[in-house]
């Protein structure tokens, strides 16, 4: 009969170890080499326990410092001076940055797919955090500019915190042990990567105008039409949609860090 120490007490990989009950060093002993558990006591046939390698090495590391990152970083750097611009009354310079933005969200798309080496999990974390934050920002200035409705953009802030949150989250979750903050902010080893579907497409598209036509609304000094509440009232239910297409069913994310 196998000694308790060897059947309750895991060791670490590499590590060969015997118990008090042992009178030579090879009767009793339990090794793990690999991702095998080895046990072999008191005149018993060895057995051997397969334990899950979830290493934290085995995260390949990826160059994070392509064209299409930078962009999403300089469309985060321009949310806010484009709020300031929306709050200011100065709505032809934002909407020149506004579609800069657009630009920017097109190319760094672009030459991510056609371009080698220029694709990574970061990006497609970065890239919809950068739009996340564009909206977020850009709303808010707007609400205050009293150009968009304030049930809209509750809607657009709290599916936005609810994706980043879920994201975080995911994130922490899919990190080998030991889970530190070190290992948490290395941006260079994804765990989670963010694949949008077409209704996600389709919501950013929405919301892409139902900023955009306020803003040459109030550039022109034009009424708010029909036509836009529309737009506004289908915005809505997109995003209350793709919200619940990504939290409650998971379209969207992809776990890179599955056991083998």
């Amino acid at each position: 009969m196998l000694c308790w120490l060897h059947t309750h007490v895991s060791y670490p990989r590499g590590v060969m170890l015997c118990c008090w009950r042992c009178t030579q060093r090879s009767a009793c002993c339990l090794t793990r080499s690999g991702g095998l558990l080895s046990v072999r006591g008191h005149g018993q046939v060895s057995r051997s326990y397969s334990q899950p390698r979830h290493d934290w090495e085995r995260l390949e590391k990826e160059n994070i410092l392509t064209v299409p990152n930078l962009l999403s970083v300089a469309r985060i750097a321009l949310s806010p001076v484009t709020g300031y611009l929306v709050v200011e009354g100065n709505y032809s310079w934002a909407i020149s940055l506004f579609a800069i933005v657009g630009v920017t969200d097109i190319l760094d798309g672009y030459i991510a797919r056609k371009f080698k080496g220029q694709s990574s999990n970061l990006g497609s974390v970065l890239d919809p955090l950068a739009d996340k934050v564009f909206m977020s920002v850009v709303c808010v200035s707007m609400t205050y500019a009293g150009l968009l409705p304030v049930p809209l953009v509750v809607l657009v802030l709290g599916r936005d915190v609810l994706l980043i949150g879920a994201s975080f989250y995911l994130r922490y979750t899919t990190l080998p042990p030991p889970r530190t903050w070190r290992r948490y902010w290395d941006i260079q080893r994804s765990t989670v990567q963010v694949t949008p579907n077409t209704l996600g497409k389709v919501t950013t598209g929405l919301q892409l105008m139902s900023v955009g036509a306020p803003l040459l609304s109030a550039m022109c000094q034009a009424t708010t039409t029909p036509l836009l509440q529309t737009l506004w009232v289908l915005t809505g239910v997109a995003t209350i949609s793709s919200g619940v297409n990504y939290l409650f069913r998971m379209k969207g994310f992809k776990i890179l860090n599955k056991p083998p």
